[in-house]
């Protein structure tokens, strides 16, 4: 199994080499295919697949891109870059509005788009505003041994703070996401799954 932490990086991708995916192919000895590579469950590329697995009895959703040249049977695989959506966002929305299938198509790695969890929809400016997070392990960890973990100048929007789990909540009104959510676990189980579907690297995932 896979064992990761979720890391929220901000980068630009205009640089294929950001990915080492060029000059790891020259340096590297070892093999770090998935067990996918070559299996017989492949389905040719379309724009993107629309997938869903049980985690924690919750069945948690996910879009994966294939690169237009893909090859089921690459004796290395592919990059793979898992892009998390931002809160109140979805899966659908990173996809369209980063442009990153394009970027894929381009640079030749798999763009998988998980879901996180919803705790509700509220009106918010004129609009319903679903209140999806990533629970982070950050985002409930208030308070700590030095204190609460936010301070008067940044505080979850009081608009939402009836969403959270009462247990989730702490006295100093830092904590802002579900935190009975296992979204480590799930993304632990995500990259399982991937593993045993498609082609990639096992030693260039990136989040």
């Amino acid at each position: 199994m896979f064992s990761v932490k979720l890391i929220f990086i901000v980068a630009f991708l205009a640089e294929s080499s950001v990915y080492g995916h060029k000059s790891a192919s020259k340096t590297k000895s070892r093999s770090y295919q998935s067990s996918g590579c070559g299996s017989n469950d492949y389905t040719s590329p379309t724009d993107y697949f629309e997938e869903s697995l049980i985690h924690d009895n919750i069945e948690r959703t996910y879009l994966t891109h294939l690169p237009l040249n893909y090859d089921h049977s690459s004796s290395t695989g592919y990059p793979l870059i898992l892009n998390l959506h931002g809160a109140s966002s979805n899966s659908q929305e990173a996809m369209t509005y980063t442009y990153m299938n394009n970027h894929s198509d381009d640079n030749n790695y798999i763009a998988v788009y998980p879901d996180s969890t919803s705790m509700g929809t509220r009106e918010f400016d004129g609009q319903n505003t679903t209140l999806t997070i990533w629970n982070n392990l950050g985002c409930a960890a208030s308070p700590t041994s030095d204190g609460p973990t936010c301070n008067q100048f940044w505080k979850p929007s009081e608009l939402f703070t009836d969403f959270i789990p009462e247990n989730c909540r702490d006295t100093f009104g830092c904590n802002y996401c579900n935190c009975n959510v296992d979204d480590v676990g799930f993304i632990n189980t995500l990259l399982d799954e991937l593993e045993d579907k498609y082609c990639f690297d096992r030693s260039r995932i990136y989040v």
